[in-house]
């Protein structure tokens, strides 16, 4: 039998109940199957199949080259095995899992229960009366925490990447492992002569069992910073004095979205007293749950409608592969033409409408054979923008050699495009050969992916032709508006020294999303904030000429949405364009936002500059959020910027709602 799970789900505990009460405790075998664990379970299915014990093979997706060997055994195993025998597999789905051991096997979807109370219902499920009356109130009390805790890290994977960045695989066997934890804090407390009759926090050692969950449990599976600070928050929140009822069945507050107050006394020994603290919860989740701003909802249907679109566009564009052979190749190029054509044609009609340079970049080059296409045009782009750097380096500082650079990287990344079309046009045409690198591209093309070699260049958007888009749109306002701004000699120049360059920055915002490495950006205006400084004196460290230059890794980024709030003198920039997600901003403050609201909000231009680390910044209170390159915070956190906030007691509020900064498509 072939299990299929999402993430996250664990069908380990229902297979061991079933085992045990089928063929009883100890017949079970189980092996999770990774890198070095192949031997073991040949040897553990010969003995399963000869005593008729049943085996249970775990995460199979992970070893799909390695399953046509299982098949082989389980084959010859045929008639041999005992009567009793039961093999189970279990698996998440994967493309490569091998087709006659899927035919073979009867199939069973196995998925986690959606939402907090089915969560929680299912949790109680495997937690047996007895198991419940034996322990004590306080540890039934400590029990439901880490269960609402676990539904809650779980049930907020619904919601990525606004609530976590990626989703995590929290399991079962997180579950079983905290229980000890919690078993652990209950004696503890116990001994400490606490956690009496009637349950109650006192002597719980909660800084150690929140430290260790944190650590030793969940938190090894968080490998996000912000990540953490959710995960950090959750655990404050939940495992606290306040929500566990005193003496007297009262709690000084109640677990964010449960209506219903904990059991206590011998009535937290009951199970079904806690499942009906369960069922009085609502069938769907409430935001506010979890700590989610209310229009968190749009998020996770804007990501459920993109996901759908992209299966159905992979459905609508697979099998348009394609060998080497003379007649599948005639049939491939018909089809390939058909399919290709419309992404063709709007490449053609981005370039017909960019500036000359562009134009120039993009057009495809003779490139020798041995020469992938594209690979001759960043070559040589790169070349023609270390000749720009060197001179921008000397006259306009950080900010022309980056500029120059973009620029260079900008004909990179459209002429490695253009190369690739160009190749597929000719294949197309029957005037190029369907070489590997040709028919990599359509492969990917066909499938509405990115290629490979457009992706190492520059991590844009994920559709074909929102790439194309995002592409000329950068390098196109790179010629319009950056070259002719930082870079000499240019019309519109600027010297890059002195004042004049430093009221330029700060009364002409800087738009991020014009840029194919905006992070980079951030690195230059630091790299001449540190000159700055070590030129006036303000800074410390560095030799060199000119008064030296303060290291840049005593500097810290410091953000305000009014530039007054800067020290006088700061090397500032503006920078424009920036969408608040999590949160609205009221004056100068955060908000909470309504359902209705958009989930990303324009921001009024931002300004930074960058202090000396002890340096005090703008804004005393504030919660530090980071930057994302997309509205899908996909890709690494470019920068952080401080949020203004009422006071510290808001800002794991913040935390959990997941306020970020993000780039706007386009």
């Amino acid at each position: 039998m072939l299990l299929i799970t999402t993430p996250g789900a664990d069908p380990s505990i229902e297979l061991s109940e079933v085992a045990a009460a089928t063929v009883g405790r100890g017949a079970l075998r189980e092996v999770a199957m990774g890198q070095g664990q192949a031997e073991g379970a040949l040897q553990l299915l010969q003995e399963c199949a000869k005593s008729g014990g049943w085996l249970v093979l775990k995460n199979c997706h992970l070893v799909t080259p390695w399953l046509p060997t299982l098949e082989k055994a389980i084959h010859a195993l045929a008639g041999r095995a005992a009567r009793g025998f039961r093999l189970f597999l279990t698996a998440e789905a994967h493309p490569r899992f091998p087709p006659t051991l899927l035919e073979a096997c009867a199939k069973v979807t196995f998925e986690a229960p959606p939402g907090v109370k089915q969560n929680l219902a299912r949790t109680y499920v495997s937690w047996g009366p007895e198991w419940l009356a034996e322990g004590g109130p306080l540890r039934a009390q400590l029990a439901f925490l880490l269960a609402w805790f676990h539904a809650v890290v779980q049930e907020r994977r619904s919601y990525v990447p606004q609530a976590w960045s990626k989703h995590y695989e929290f399991s079962a066997a997180d579950l079983r492992t905290a229980l000890d934890f919690v078993t652990r804090a209950a004696d503890a407390a116990r001994a400490r002569g606490g956690g009496g009759a009637d349950g109650g926090a006192r002597g719980v050692p909660w800084r150690h069992l929140t430290g260790l969950l944190l650590d030793a449990v969940y938190g090894g599976r968080v490998d996000c910073a912000y990540d953490g600070k959710v995960l950090r928050a959750h655990l404050a929140a939940i495992f606290s004095p306040d929500v566990l009822p005193d003496a007297s069945g009262r709690a000084r507050r109640r677990l964010p979205g449960l209506p219903a107050q904990l059991p206590s006394g011998a009535a937290a020994l009951r199970r079904q007293e806690w499942l009906s603290v369960v069922a009085s919860l609502p069938e769907r989740d409430d935001p506010a749950l979890f700590g989610l701003p209310a229009n968190i909802g749009r998020a996770a249907a804007a990501a459920q409608g993109a996901a759908a679109l992209a299966a159905l566009r992979r459905l609508g564009f697979g099998g348009g592969g394609g060998g080497s052979g003379s007649g599948r190749s005639t049939v491939d190029r018909v089809l390939w033409a058909g399919r290709l054509a419309p992404l063709l044609r709007l490449w053609e009609q981005l370039i017909s409408a960019a500036p000359p340079a562009v134009r120039t970049a993009a057009a495809p080059a003779a490139a020798p054979a041995a020469v992938p296409h594209g690979q001759q045009q960043a070559a040589a782009s790169a070349a023609a923008g270390a000749a720009d750097a060197a001179a921008a380096a000397d006259a306009d500082g950080p900010l022309g050699t980056f500029v120059a650079l973009e620029r260079s990287h900008a004909a990179a990344v459209v002429g490695a495009i253009g190369a690739s079309l160009a190749a597929l046009q000719r294949a197309l045409d029957g005037a190029g050969q369907i070489t590997p690198a040709v028919q990599a591209c359509a492969a990917s093309l066909l499938s509405d992916a990115v290629p490979d070699a457009w992706d190492r260049l520059w991590e844009g958007p994920e559709a074909p032709a929102d790439y194309c888009r995002g592409a000329v749109a950068r390098a196109a306002a790179i010629e319009a508006v950056w070259v002719p701004r930082f870079l000499p000699g240019s019309a519109g120049g600027a010297d890059g020294r002195g004042r004049d360059m430093g009221q330029q920055l700060v009364r002409q915002p800087l738009e991020l999303r014009q840029l194919f490495r905006p992070g980079a950006l951030l690195d230059a205006l630091r790299q001449r904030a540190a000159r700055l400084q070590g030129r006036s004196g303000s800074g410390g460290g560095g030799g060199g000429g000119g008064g030296g230059a303060t290291a840049l890794d005593e500097l810290r980024l410091a953000t305000a949405f009014d530039p007054r709030r800067l020290p006088a003198g700061a090397a500032a920039a503006a920078l424009s364009g920036l969408m608040l997600q999590g949160a609205r901003l009221d004056g100068e403050r955060m908000a909470a936002v309504a359902q209705d609201d958009p989930l990303s909000q324009p921001l009024p231009v931002l300004y930074a500059t960058w202090l000396p680390r002890g340096a005090p910044l703008p804004h005393p209170q504030h919660v530090a959020a980071p930057l994302y390159l997309s509205r899908e915070r996909c890709g690494a956190v470019i920068a952080e910027v401080q949020l203004p906030v009422a006071g510290p007691e808001v800002a794991e509020a913040w935390a959990l709602a997941g306020v970020a900064l993000v780039l706007p498509e386009g």
